[in-house]
C-alpha cells in the first residue's frame, strides 16, 4: 500500500482494489509535514554538503590549473635549454671537426718541417766536415814562427 498526502488534509490509499482516498486527522497532518519539513532540512543539508564540495573541487582544481601552469612554464624553459645546449653541441662538432683540420694541416707541415730539417742537419754536417777539414788542414800545414 503506497500513501501520497494531499495538502487538503487528505491521503490517497493505492489498493489493489483501486484508489481510496482517506481523511487525514491533524495527528497525521503534522506527522506528514514533519516528516516533510525533516527530508526537506535533509535534503538542504545534503546539497549544502554537495555545494562544499563542488567549492572544495573548484579550489583543488584551481590549484592544480596554477600546477600545470607552472609545469609548462618550467618544461617550456627546459625545452629552450635543450635546444640552446643543442645548438652549442653543434658549435662545438663544428669548431671541433675545423680543429681536427687545422692539426691534419700541422702534421703535415711538421713531416714536410722534419725532412726539411734532416736535409739542413745533413748539408750542417757536410759543413762542419768541410770546415773541420780545412781548420785542421791549416794546422798541420802551418810553420811556427822563428
Amino acid at each position: 500500500m503506497a500513501d501520497v498526502v494531499l495538502s487538503l488534509g487528505l491521503a490517497v490509499s493505492f489498493l489493489a482494489e483501486g484508489v481510496v482516498l482517506t481523511e487525514m486527522t491533524s495527528d497525521e497532518i503534522e506527522r506528514n509535514i514533519a516528516f516533510i519539513i525533516e527530508h526537506q532540512a535533509r535534503f538542504d543539508s545534503d546539497i549544502e554538503r554537495i555545494n562544499e564540495a563542488i567549492a572544495s573541487i573548484n579550489e583543488t582544481l584551481a590549484k592544480h590549473n596554477d600546477a600545470i601552469a607552472g609545469l609548462n612554464d618550467a618544461i617550456n624553459g627546459l625545452i629552450r635549454v635543450s635546444q640552446g645546449l643543442l645548438d652549442h653541441q653543434k658549435a662545438m662538432e663544428t669548431r671541433q671537426a675545423a680543429a681536427e683540420n687545422q692539426m691534419g694541416e700541422i702534421r703535415t707541415e711538421m713531416k714536410e718541417l722534419a725532412r726539411a730539417q734532416k736535409g739542413t742537419d745533413q748539408r750542417l754536417n757536410v759543413l762542419i766536415d768541410v770546415v773541420e777539414k780545412h781548420i785542421s788542414g791549416h794546422e798541420h800545414g802551418r810553420h811556427s814562427p822563428a
